[in-house]
This record gives structure tokens, C-alpha cells and sequence, in this order.
């Protein structure tokens, strides 16, 4: 079956694994979502590319503005109507990851961890899909509990030595956060070309975290996302697509659109939340 998806994530792979996608089916990537013809083809699989909440269609999304869904691969899952207590294990702790929840924390290496080492190493796009699917047959195969570190297995070691990489990055780069002041909110401003940061913004006691890559090493935009401790963010997520359509996600945590990522200067981004939070 026809199969398209844009960047894999955590989510996006796991949703592929439930729906029984393989490298012999026809995966197709598309920059943006899918076309209108395919969302409405239940024949063709769209995961986390347009459709949201249109199960029936084999659409699984929750990123369009003005919905409360749960992730794709938990809609899979009800979808499919598979009872199984690992799969719903491993799906919360997806969820909780895609969703940006503070309260889940594993030590390094975490399952996130591993898997964000083979969107850091492998360039391709079909390549990183597969390999996290393969990585989360892996975590089925052997019940492997997703909130607890894992056990290095062998071929992770690039993957690992690449996320250890990324974080000292990371760190490096926070040190340079800005902490912005708004009507109720206390609100961190990170700009960054590693991958990752909320948590650390988070610890400097921030309401609203802005986490925003200039340049993701793509013919698209800067990526900017922005997390909340507790707050509603789709009010701000409607004063944002006013300026520029695109901007969704959940409800605290939202992002720039997918694909061709946002014209948006972050001193644009930062005087909204400003006034906005």
C-alpha cells in the first residue's frame, strides 16, 4: 500500500509499525502533507501528513490547528483494534515524548536518545523511517521497557556517540538563552543548531520555552518550536498563523509548518510571546 509520511519521528515510525509498513511498500516523503486526493484515498496511508482525525481515510494527524488528538500511532492502534498491554506501554511513552511532557524522564540512553542518534547520522529520510522502525520492532520484539534506559545493542554505537554529541551542543548553546519577561510568563529564547533544549529552559524556572534553529541544513526555512508547563497554546498558535499559515501542533506544544519551516525572525516570535503569555 501507498504510504506517505514527512519527517519521521518517533511517532510517525511507530504509527508505520502498528499500520504494517515495510521497505517493500511505496513510501513516499512529501516536504508539506499530502494532496487533497490522497488524504481522501483510504487506499493510500498518510501518517502525520494532513488528515487529522480522519482515521477512516487511514489518515493519522493531530497537528492541524484546532484539534486535541491523540498521536498517530495511539490512533493506529485504536484503528486497527489491537488489545495489546506492551503496544499501549510503548505508545504513552511516545506520546509523552511527541507531546513534549516534562514529567517523563529516563536516563541516558533513553529510547528517544537512540533514536534521535539515527536522525543525527543517517541523511536520508527513508533510511532514518525504517531504521526507527526496526529500532521500535526491536523494543516490541523484546518488551523492552521504553521508561527505562536501554541496553546498548550492537550497531547503536554511532547513534549513541552522535546524541552524546548533540546534547554538549546543546548545553553549550543554552548558555547563551535568553529570558524574556511577559505579562504573566517567564519565557526562554534559545537559538540553536543542535537538536533539543526544552528541558533545560524548563530548570530555569521558564512557563514558555522557544526553541528556534535558523538553519535545520535544508533548502527550507528556520524550524522554531515553543513548549508550555501546563499552558493552553493554541490561542497563540492562531496569532501566529495571522502572520504565517502553517503553525500547529498540540496543546503545549506547537510548531512551525512542516516542510518549508518559517520566514519568521526569532525577534518576531519572541515580541509576540512577549506580549502574548
Amino acid at each position: 500500500m501507498k504510504t506517505i509520511i514527512q519527517k519521521p519521528d518517533l511517532d510517525t515510525c511507530m504509527a508505520g509499525l502498528v499500520l504494517g509498513v515495510t521497505r517493500r511498500d511505496m513510501v513516499v516523503v512529501t516536504p508539506e502533507q499530502a494532496s487533497f486526493e490522497d488524504i481522501m484515498n483510504p487506499g493510500v496511508i498518510c501518517i502525520e501528513a494532513g488528515g487529522s482525525g480522519w482515521v477512516h481515510l487511514n489518515d493519522f494527524d493531530h497537528h492541524d490547528e484546532g484539534y486535541a488528538l491523540p498521536s498517530a500511532c495511539v490512533q493506529a492502534i485504536s484503528a486497527r483494534g489491537i488489545q495489546d498491554d506492551y503496544l499501549d506501554k510503548l505508545a504513552q511513552y511516545i506520546e509523552a515524548v511527541d507531546t513534549g511532557q516534562m514529567n517523563v524522564t529516563v536516563d541516558f540512553p533513553s529510547l528517544s536518545n537512540v533514536f534521535s542518534g539515527i536522525r543525527l547520522v543517517e541523511s536520508r529520510i527513508l533510511k532514518q523511517f525504517f531504521k526507527g522502525i526496526d529500532l521500535l520492532a526491536h523494543m516490541v520484539e523484546h518488551c523492552i521497557d521504553p521508561f527505562a534506559p536501554l541496553e546498548i545493542q550492537e550497531g547503536w554505537d554511532e547513534y549513541i556517540e552522535a546524541k552524546q554529541r548533540n546534547l554538549e551542543k546543546v548545553m553549550q548553546e543554552l548558555k547563551n538563552a535568553a529570558f524574556l519577561t511577559g505579562r504573566t510568563a517567564k519565557i526562554g529564547v534559545c537559538v540553536q543548531t543542535g537538536v533539543g533544549g526544552f528541558g533545560g529552559l524548563f530548570s530555569e524556572g521558564c512557563d514558555i520555552a522557544i526553541l528556534y534553529n535558523p538553519s535545520t541544513g535544508e533548502d527550507t526555512g528556520a524550524k522554531c518550536t515553543i513548549a508550555s508547563r501546563g499552558r493552553d497554546l493554541f490561542p497563540f498558535v492562531a496569532k501566529l498563523n495571522a502572520m504565517e499559515t502553517g503553525w500547529g501542533g498540540r496543546k503545549n506544544i506547537i510548531g512551525s509548518p512542516r516542510g518549508r519551516g518559517t520566514s519568521l525572525d526569532i525577534s518576531i516570535i519572541s515580541e509576540l510571546a512577549k506580549q502574548f503569555f
